[in-house]
C-alpha cells in the first residue's frame, strides 16, 4: 500500500470525528448531515466506482448512485452502531452495494465488481515517479498494470469483490464479513489469499514486481 494509508492514530482521530457528527446528525442537526455528506462524498463515490460494471455503467448514471448512496447512508445514520472508522466505512460499503444490487435489479443486469484500480500495480507507479524513474522503467511498469488487470479480469466475482473490500477499501476482515455476509474471518481470509494466489500464478515470474 502507499506511504498514504492512515495511522492508527490517524484513524481514531478520523473516527472521534465522525461520530461527533453522527450524534448530532441524529438529533437534527442539518449542519452536521452536511458535514457528513461532504466528509465521505469522495470516498462513497470511490466506493460506486469499485462496484459499478461495464455492464450496468451503461444504463445508470455513476454520479445519481453516489447521490442516492449518500441519501440512504443519511437517512440510516440512526441505525450506525459507533465502534470504529474502518465500521462506519462498512456501514457505507454495505449501502454503497445494496444500491447497486437495487439499480442492476431494475435494469435487469447481473452486478460485477468492476475491475478497479490495482492497489499494487498504482503503488509501483507512485514509487517510479517520486525516483524520476527512467522512460523504460515507466513503459515496464505500465506493462505490469495492464497484465494484473487482465489477471484481475480473469478472477470470479467473489473473489474481485473481496479483493477490492481488502485492498482498496483497506476494510478489516471483521468488515468484509459483515459487508459479504460471510460467517468467519478465516473465510474471508481464505478468500483473499485464493484471490491474491490466483492474480500471482497468472502473473508468473512478474507476480513479485507488484507485490
Amino acid at each position: 500500500m502507499s506511504d498514504l494509508t492512515p495511522t492508527p492514530v490517524d484513524d481514531a482521530a478520523c473516527y472521534a470525528r465522525t461520530v461527533s457528527l453522527v450524534r448530532a446528525a441524529r438529533g437534527g442537526d442539518q449542519t452536521a448531515r452536511d458535514s457528513i455528506f461532504e466528509r465521505y462524498l469522495p470516498r462513497v463515490a470511490e466506493m460506486v466506482s469499485l462496484y459499478l460494471g461495464r455492464r450496468l455503467r451503461t444504463f445508470v448514471d455513476e454520479q445519481d448512485l453516489v447521490q442516492e448512496s449518500m441519501l440512504r447512508a443519511l437517512r440510516a445514520v440512526q441505525r450506525f452502531e459507533e465502534y470504529s472508522e474502518g465500521t462506519f466505512r462498512a456501514y457505507m460499503a454495505r449501502i454503497v452495494r445494496n444500491c447497486i444490487i437495487d439499480a442492476s435489479r431494475r435494469q435487469r443486469v447481473r452486478p460485477v465488481l468492476r475491475e478497479a484500480d490495482s492497489p499494487a500495480a498504482s503503488g509501483a507507479m507512485e514509487r517510479a515517479a517520486a525516483t524520476q524513474g527512467s522512460p523504460t522503467m515507466l513503459a515496464r511498469i505500465a506493462e505490469l498494470e495492464q497484465r494484473y488487470e487482465a489477471a484481475r479480469l480473469q478472477l470470479n466475482p467473489r473473489h474481485r469483490e473481496i479483493l477490492g473490500l481488502r485492498e482498496v477499501l483497506e476494510l478489516e476482515y471483521s468488515e468484509i464479513c459483515e459487508v459479504l455476509g460471510i460467517s468467519s474471518l478465516s473465510t474471508a481470509r481464505t478468500l483473499v489469499r485464493r484471490a491474491r494466489f490466483e492474480i500471482r500464478q497468472q502473473l508468473g515470474e512478474h507476480s513479485e514486481d507488484v507485490e
